[in-house]
């Protein structure tokens, strides 16, 4: 799974962007097809938004969005947003199956 860290109107630090793709490898443990995931982040005014952006195959794209008072707490919230629509779509695609 590929993974990629941008900050939209900056540039990533390399101890925040080794942080971030650190969890967004935790996402392959959910759904084992999962191509890449990318995270986006930004800063407005006193919050911090959190963007993931994750291809999951056949030309399927699922995006989470959230928003935090620091980093952290924003990219807590998106990984577990993704980690529920991960689940919802692992469920779809082998329910079709049977």
């Amino acid at each position: 799974m590929r993974t990629n860290v941008s900050i939209r109107h900056g540039e990533a630090g390399a101890r925040l962007s080794a942080y971030v793709a650190q969890r967004l490898t935790e996402l392959a443990t959910v759904f084992d097809r999962t191509l890449s995931v990318r995270a986006i982040l930004d800063r407005e005014r006193d919050h911090h938004r959190v963007e993931l952006v994750s291809s999951v195959g056949r030309g399927q794209v699922l995006v989470v969005n959230a928003r935090g008072a620091t980093v952290g707490a924003a990219l807590g919230r998106a990984m577990a947003r993704m980690r529920t629509v991960l689940v919802k779509h692992k469920a779809k695609r082998y329910a079709r199956r049977r």
